[in-house]
């Protein structure tokens, strides 16, 4: 039976208001995917004030097509998927509205706390401390590893501890953007403002600055080097720089390692490919004296590259079969 004019009208209602509500949640989406809390470097507190307006805009218009759709005769029908898409819309408007809120508190905080000009002022457009600007150089965000707590400490110092026009609550903002997972969630602890910042970063010093445990962690990753089966440079190259980060970390932390050239020498001989080692030992036939890491990391880099331009000119060469053959008795 076809359906009167009122069936269709309120049909055509519905799924009006159902589309209203899916363009409306996408709409905030969009908006927040565009947001990034990194873009406050470059914005003034007046223009993350307008970002906020717009965002409270958009959110109001999701408000109101989801109260019209709540009331749409075919709302039983699509209440599941309806508020499946409110509540990841309403999660993602409360995370980044709170984002621009923390970013305009800085503003605030600033504003409050004369900040003590520098003897030699730096020529900015922004020196009326409107922006939070920071220099090109960069630092990558720390996640908590041990290894790499020295080189993000020495770089945030660098270009938001010591930065002339920051102040403290402004530096702990960079902080917070600056640290992810378990180091993130050891600076959150504490609430954006002046007092904090310093707290904040002697409690990543006092967490990340444990000697002991980062010198464990780099011989442990020495002893417990990947055997290679296949001349694989990928892997070769891996295994030197692995050897080498190592190295590097542990001269930081004023381990003496001169001596260790034969230590390094046989942990590394001992994980390469058969026919790696073997070009390794025929390279030393005519020495007598105790080769040194140095000769076997010029070595490793001869290596993976020859290994490298074999592979480009036989891409399909099968690699060795290691699996175990029983023979029947």
């Amino acid at each position: 039976m076809p359906k009167s004019s009122d069936e269709t009208q309120k049909l055509t209602t519905a799924d009006k208001c159902l589309q209203e509500f899916i363009y409306d949640g996408n709409q905030v989406e969009v908006y927040c995917s565009r947001w990034s809390p990194s873009q406050t470097t470059d914005l003034s507190e007046c223009m993350l004030k307008v970002k906020l307006e717009d965002l409270d805009k958009i959110w109001a218009k999701v408000l109101a097509s989801h109260r019209e759709v709540s009331f749409s005769d075919n709302y039983t029908d699509v209440s599941g998927s309806v508020e499946q898409k409110f509540a990841k819309c309403m999660e993602t408007y409360q995370t980044c509205k709170s984002e621009i809120l923390e970013a305009l508190q800085t503003f605030n905080t600033a504003s409050t706390n004369q900040q003590q000009i520098p003897a030699h002022p730096i020529n900015d457009s922004n020196s009326n401390g409107c922006y939070l600007k920071v220099s090109a150089c960069d630092t990558e965000v720390f996640h908590g590893g041990y290894e790499d707590w020295p080189s993000f400490r020495d770089m945030f110092t660098a270009v938001y501890k010591n930065h002339p026009k920051l102040s403290a609550a402004q530096k702990l903002y960079h902080l917070r953007l600056k640290t992810k997972i378990q180091a993130g969630l050891i600076v959150k602890q504490y609430p954006l403002s002046d007092d904090n910042f310093e707290l904040a970063w002697e409690a990543l010093r006092s967490r990340y600055e444990n000697k002991r445990i980062l010198v464990d962690n780099q011989v442990k990753t020495l002893f417990n080097l990947p055997t290679i089966f296949a001349e694989n440079g990928e892997q070769i190259q891996k295994m030197q720089t692995t050897i080498n980060n190592c190295m590097s970390t542990l001269n930081t932390q004023g381990i003496p390692t001169t001596d260790w050239d034969p230590i390094l020498v046989y942990l590394c001989s001992s994980k390469l490919p058969s026919e790696s080692l073997s070009l390794w030992e025929q390279s030393l036939s005519s020495r007598k004296e105790l080769p040194l890491w140095d000769d076997m990391n010029k070595f490793l880099t001869s290596r993976y590259e020859v290994v490298e331009r074999i592979s480009t000119y036989r891409p399909g060469k099968a690699k060795p079969n290691f699996r175990v053959l029983h023979h029947e008795r």
